[in-house]
């Protein structure tokens, strides 16, 4: 029936209503208004209702059990469906829609559900032009929400907002376009709710597109989800509890986001992503901060940002873990991946490449990093700068640990790999293995221990390769040296001492002809410094460079008279080459300082000297396994060939000890 006013009204009444075949259309009116009702029902089949300056259904306060085919309103002054305060009955245990439900040119939210204990199915669902919501399911108490394929477009407010959500709700296929707010509003649902999107598409938001905050339940979506043109982040995970989860198991993709593609803050709730493209970012491609959530990144495509200088991934000041895997970032525009103050950060994946040509591939502060896989290309900055500065404590869990396995570092700027701890911190173990160097700039691998830090454990080649087997680390071309160790301490030597233990095994080091550097590798204990040194089963060759002087340089430096440098250098089975002046060069330089070395099996060729001793005033110790009193001697009969021996001893002591 076609009416002028509302088709139905029902108004503080207690009593039970049933309607069958209820076909309405209702001009300048509500299609069925039920306030401070009982028990409403529509029932069988046939109903529907279409109503033209109101809204289709305005129910606040009632009991129902109502099913329609359709419901539709166009150019309500209110909502185009409102249900406040309504419990479900009956056979559909609230609102069954089998049709569809459009709602279009309403003056207030499209389709208002609040307060609400019912199951709400409202079939296919279109919302277009809204004066607020799109959509909004707010402080519901229990009862499942159901819509088929959603369109919502042209809202003042949120596309979507679910808040104070009890219950579940489920979307089918989601697409929301230009809305005046956020494009979906996910806020402070309660455990134990579960919302899903088949898939999610947004566009052209005003502020955030997805915005998912302050939840103790779970959020999913089960295909793809795209973000395109929001004014603020395009993906906005914030303050959500413990208890909560967040999922993406197709693909997602969002361009030109105007803030962080995916930005997530303050939150403890696990987050996992199955495949990701950001695309004309203006900031952060993501952006982890403050977070003790388990994160889950797989298949990661980030663009170069359109303008600025922006990460492409950005975790600080998060405890929890970070796996990012098969991660693909052209031109950061800044770091490609940033880590400060946070738990372990696991970057692997088959096709993972990292290119920045303004700053560092991977630059990780004060946290634990675990790269496997992985092509680093950085022309502006360092490969991978490791940074550790917080003081060591044993009474908390501040220890970290590295790892760098199967990868590649090229063309940088400010060295292919920096290690660098200070401030009395601690570096409890790493190992790189069965990773490339080239064309880096000024070092391949460049150590730094100073101010009481401790650099413990630094494997370089995989120490269960033996000296016959294919190299395991192999550096080429490196401008400067290929690997620089410095342990520098200017304190008092009562303090704790900086120190580096590393231990090099079955690597290859070829310089070009055009290398600045005068060695292969350069070993010093600065002050109060203290370095173990063990090479094995490697080849350094130095291609007979211009500025070339030795393979392996080992010098033990003072500040002042009183300082006490300590290296202690185990050099077995190598072949050093092309070294020029010698194979090694050992110098201490220091007046209360030692150098301890132990020689063995190692082969020089094309070198002047296979080994340079040098020690003006201090203590240098070569130790053997015979008692021989004669360098020359000890050296040969210890299996060293190739050169000879030469010793510049002023006022200071060669000792020949045997082996401790």
């Amino acid at each position: 029936s076609t009416t002028s006013g509302d088709g139905v009204n029902i108004n503080a009444s207690s009593g039970s209503y049933t309607f069958n075949g209820l076909d309405l259309t209702a001009q300048n009116g509500s299609g069925l208004v039920a306030n401070t009702a009982g028990l409403v029902s529509v029932t069988g089949a046939g109903n529907s209702i279409n109503a033209t300056s109101e809204a289709a259904l305005d129910i606040d306060t009632a009991s129902i059990d109502m099913t329609f085919d359709s419901l539709t309103s166009t150019g309500s002054a209110s909502e185009g469906i409102l249900l406040n305060n309504v419990t479900g009955a009956g056979t559909s245990s609230g609102l069954q829609v089998t049709g569809s439900t459009s709602v279009t040119n309403s003056g207030a939210t499209g389709v208002s559900i609040q307060e609400t204990a019912a199951d709400i199915a409202l079939g296919d669902l279109t919302v277009d032009t809204t004066g607020a919501d799109g959509l909004a399911l707010n402080f519901n108490q229990a009862g499942n929400f159901t819509a088929g394929t959603t369109t919502i477009s042209g809202t003042t407010g949120n596309g979507i907002s679910v808040t104070n959500h009890q219950g579940n709700a489920t979307f089918g296929d989601t697409t929301v376009s230009n809305t005046g707010a956020d494009g979906i509003l996910i806020d402070n649902n309660a455990a134990g709710s579960n919302l899903t999107f088949n898939s999610a598409s947004i566009s052209d938001s005003s502020a955030r597109g997805l915005v998912v905050s302050n939840n103790s339940g779970a959020l999913a979506i089960n295909d793809t989800f795209s973000v395109t043109n929001s004014v603020q982040e395009g993906l906005l995970i914030d303050s959500n509890n413990a208890t909560a989860t967040f999922e993406v198991n197709g693909v997602t993709t969002i361009n030109n986001a105007n803030q962080a593609s995916v930005a997530i803050q303050n939150n403890d709730s696990s987050v996992a992503f199955a495949d990701v493209t950001l695309l004309n970012r203006n900031g952060e491609g993501i952006d982890i901060d403050n977070s003790s959530g388990a994160m889950s990144f797989n298949d990661i495509l980030i663009a170069t940002p359109v303008s600025g200088a922006f990460d492409g991934i950005n975790v600080t000041d998060s405890g929890g873990t970070t796996d990012i895997n098969s991660v693909v970032i052209n031109d950061s525009g800044y770091n490609g991946i940033s880590l400060n103050d946070s738990g372990l950060v696991t970057i692997k994946g088959g096709t993972s490449t990292i290119y920045s040509s303004a700053g560092s591939g991977i630059e990780a502060v004060n946290t634990s990093l675990d790269i496997d896989n992985v092509t680093i290309n950085s022309t502006g900055g360092t490969g991978v700068s490791i940074d550790v500065n917080n003081a060591y404590d044993s009474n908390i869990d501040n220890s970290f640990n590295f790892s760098i396995s199967k990868s590649s570092i090229s063309n940088t700027k400010l060295s292919g790999l920096l290690v660098k701890a200070s401030n009395s911190a601690q570096i409890d173990k790493m190992e790189i293995t069965g990773t490339s160097f080239s064309d880096n700039r000024p070092y391949a691998i460049n150590v730094l221990a100073e101010d009481g830090a401790s650099i413990n454990n630094l494997i370089i080649g995989d120490p269960d390769v033996d000296a016959t087997a294919p190299k395991d680390v192999t550096i080429s071309n490196t401008e400067l040296e290929a690997i620089f160790i410095v342990a520098e301490d200017d304190r008092a030597a009562t303090a704790d001492r900086s120190a580096v233990d590393v231990k090099i095994n079955a690597i290859n080091i070829i310089d070009s002809v055009d290398s600045r550097g005068q060695t292969n590798i350069n070993v010093e204990a600065q002050g109060n410094g203290s370095v173990t040194f063990s090479l094995s089963g490697s080849l350094l060759d130095k291609a007979s460079a211009t500025n070339t002087l030795d393979n392996i340089y080992l010098v033990a430096k003072q500040f002042a008279v009183s300082d006490e440098p300590t290296i202690t250098a185990y050099i077995t089975d190598n072949t050093l080459k092309n070294g020029v002046d010698s194979g090694l060069l050992a110098q201490n330089s220091s007046d209360a300082g030692s150098l301890n070395l132990y020689l063995l099996k190692n082969n020089v060729a094309n070198a002047k000297y296979g080994f340079k001793l040098i020690n003006p005033t201090g203590s240098l110790t070569l130790y053997n396994t015979t008692t021989d009193t004669e360098a020359v001697n000890l050296l040969i009969n210890q299996g060293n060939t190739g050169g000879t021996t030469d010793l510049l001893n002023s006022t200071g002591t060669i000792n020949i000890a045997p082996l401790p």
